[in-house]
C-alpha cells in the first residue's frame, strides 16, 4: 500500500497552510509572482517550510500553487514550469531530511488562471496539457502526492 495512505489510515495527518499569507506578511507584493521566490528568495520558502515542520506538520505543500504554464506565462515565465516545480520539491526534500522524521511532500496545484471555452479561450485539451506538465514535473522531482 502507498505509505501516505498507510499513515493516513492510522491517524489524522496535519498539513501546513497559508504560505501566501505568510509571504505577504514578509512584505511580498500581491502583484509579484510568488513562485518566483523559489529563485529570488528560496531561504524565505525554506524558513516557512521549516517552521511548519517544527510545528508538527506531517504533510508540507510545495510552493507551486501557481506554477503551471498558463499562470507563469502571465508573468513572462512560462518556460520555468519544470525548473520552479523541481526547485520547490527539492527545498521540501531538504527540509524533510533536516527534520529527521517522516514528512510527506504534497505537490500543490492551483487553478490555471484562465477560463475554459466557451467562457474563455482555453480548450479542455490545453488545460489538460498544462496540468499534465506540472504533475509530471512534481512527480519526477519526488512529490509523494498531489494536492
Amino acid at each position: 500500500m502507498n505509505p501516505f495512505l498507510t499513515e493516513l489510515a492510522k491517524r489524522p495527518l496535519l498539513m501546513d497552510g497559508a504560505m501566501g499569507t505568510m509571504l505577504y506578511a514578509k512584505g511580498v507584493s500581491s502583484e509579484e509572482c510568488l513562485e518566483y521566490l523559489l529563485i529570488s528568495k528560496p531561504h524565505w520558502i525554506t524558513e516557512l517550510h521549516t517552521a511548519y515542520a517544527a510545528a508538527g506538520a506531517d504533510v508540507l505543500l510545495t510552493h507551486t500553487f501557481g506554477a503551471s504554464r498558463p499562470r507563469l506565462e502571465s508573468y513572462g515565465m512560462g518556460e520555468k514550469v519544470r525548473d520552479l516545480n523541481f526547485r520547490a520539491v527539492k527545498l521540501l526534500r531538504d527540509v524533510r531530511e533536516v527534520a529527521g522524521r517522516a514528512i510527506f511532500i504534497a505537490g500543490d496545484m492551483g487553478p490555471l488562471g484562465k477560463s475554459l471555452a466557451p467562457k474563455g479561450d482555453m480548450t479542455p485539451e490545453a488545460a489538460f496539457a498544462a496540468f499534465q506538465e506540472q504533475i509530471l514535473a512534481l512527480w519526477e522531482a519526488g512529490a509523494d502526492l498531489l494536492h
